[in-house]
């Protein structure tokens, strides 16, 4: 590249963090008038902006890998990711760095998501609450777009290894963190460990254990047929076991649930095409694993908590099971729902979605789901399974037993949740793809 064109380049550039900036500053004064007590944190934000911009001109995919590796930072919101998404969003578009390729494909799941958003904005107008509805279905609209970030973003196998370097670095700090706090390693109390519950950086643990799910699926898989991540055969069992550990240690009976049936589906998916030898590799985390369970449950005195825990139902779950049929309720008498986020503690994405958005509400909902997993399957199921390098059986059985954990959790506006759904979109397009090309 010639000298004139670099300084054409970084004039763009500038400009473009200038325009940014500049319009960042405008909203910021805007809602610092709205909401004056958001005055500092946005006058922060709006110094901070150009630098962030400028690193992220120039070093788009270190930026891209910190927002992943820091979306288990979720305690106070908005999280870190949830500023370095959308610029990112912005960034990549407008410099050409995320395809747009996947927009004109899949258009079953794209007009289902547009239908889902305007279904969205009519139950807006019926919900008694408009300002907290508003906020959010801003919220559903921003993971919506985080999900076709991932989707843009990922289009080799080189960017996959840095969404998912990202996302096992997420977890694995969460976990070191709880464990430092049970072996009082570091100095604070309460606050990765809740009432003797894991959380992490999360504020619940029903969301910090099922976040923990897919890196262990897709660990597994990389000890028994290593692409993305070749060699290191202690340290993924290592991470495996901890990672296990940390689902356990949340005593989330919907993430067990979540993480056996993702495990059960991934090995049936994968059993036909493995050896003795890939089984037998299996033995030694398994056989660790629970060694190192035993030794958790009597080095933390936990029978009595894991006993209360297993028990099938709590007392808080005949409220739980009463608002679902309120739910249930008012999604068969309103055509359209009663509106977003008017149910609260719902504790079922079903249920909460048929309620606030109606039958036509759920329906395109589950085929923005299904419909790809239907096809990340039989991805799962061919002699390609690989899909930029990683395998559509993690996907398929991370999110199927996702769903499985939706059925008692509301996971709607879990960020996860929409990565896991943007893999199983990019799996399914592929697949298709590939398909057609065959054909």
């Amino acid at each position: 590249m010639t000298r004139s064109v670099q300084m054409r380049s970084l004039g763009g550039f500038s400009l473009l963090a200038l325009s940014l900036s500049g319009a960042g500053g405008m909203l910021a004064v805007l809602a610092a008038r709205v909401v004056p007590d958001l005055a500092p944190l946005l006058l922060v934000g709006m110094v901070a902006v150009v630098p962030v911009i400028a690193f992220g001109l120039a070093r788009f995919h270190t930026l891209v890998f910190l927002a992943i590796a820091s979306s288990s930072l979720v305690r106070r919101e908005p999280a870190p990711i949830d500023l370095m998404v959308p610029l990112l969003l912005v960034l990549g578009i407008l410099t050409g760095r995320l395809s747009l390729k996947g927009v004109e494909r899949s258009s079953l799941i794209h007009a289902c998501l547009g239908l889902f958003i305007a279904i969205n904005l009519i139950s807006l107008l019926v919900a008694h609450d408009l300002t907290y509805a508003s906020r959010y279905l801003a919220i559903t609209l921003y993971l919506i777009g985080l999900a076709y970030f991932v989707m843009f973003y990922v289009t080799s196998a080189e960017r996959m290894r840095l969404v998912l370097s990202g996302y096992l670095t997420a977890a694995l700090i969460s976990v070191a963190m709880v464990g430092g706090e049970l072996l009082g390693l570091i100095p604070t109390r309460e606050f990765f460990v809740r009432e003797s519950r894991a959380v992490a950086f999360f504020k619940d643990a029903n969301v910090f254990a099922p976040f923990l799910v897919l890196p262990i699926v897709f660990l597994v898989d990389e000890l028994l047929r290593p692409h993305l991540f070749p060699g290191r055969f202690w340290l993924k069992i290592g991470a495996i076991l901890s990672l296990s550990a940390g689902v356990f240690l949340a005593f989330s009976r919907a993430a067990w649930a979540n993480l056996a049936v993702s495990l059960v589906v991934y090995l049936m998916l994968s059993a036909p095409a493995l050896s003795l030898r890939q089984w037998a590799r299996l033995l030694l985390p398994a056989l660790t694993g629970v060694t190192v369970l035993a030794g958790l449950i009597i080095q933390l005195n936990l029978v009595s908590f894991l006993l209360w825990r297993a028990r099938p139902l709590q007392t808080y779950d005949t409220d739980r099971f009463g608002i679902q049929a309120e739910g249930i309720e008012a999604g068969l008498s309103h055509l359209f729902g009663i509106g977003p986020g008017m149910l609260s503690n719902a504790h079922s994405l079903y249920v909460r979605t048929f309620a606030e958005y109606g039958i036509f509400g759920l329906i395109t909902l589950l085929v923005v789901i299904l419909v790809p997993l239907y096809y990340c399957l039989r991805c799962a199921c061919s002699d390609t399974d690989r899909v930029y390098g990683l395998s559509a059986r993690v996907v398929s059985a991370s999110m199927i037993g996702l769903l499985l954990n939706s059925v008692v959790i509301d996971t709607i506006h879990w960020r996860s949740f929409w990565i896991m759904a943007s893999l199983c979109w990019i799996a399914a397009m592929v697949h298709v793809s590939r398909k057609r090309n065959q054909g």
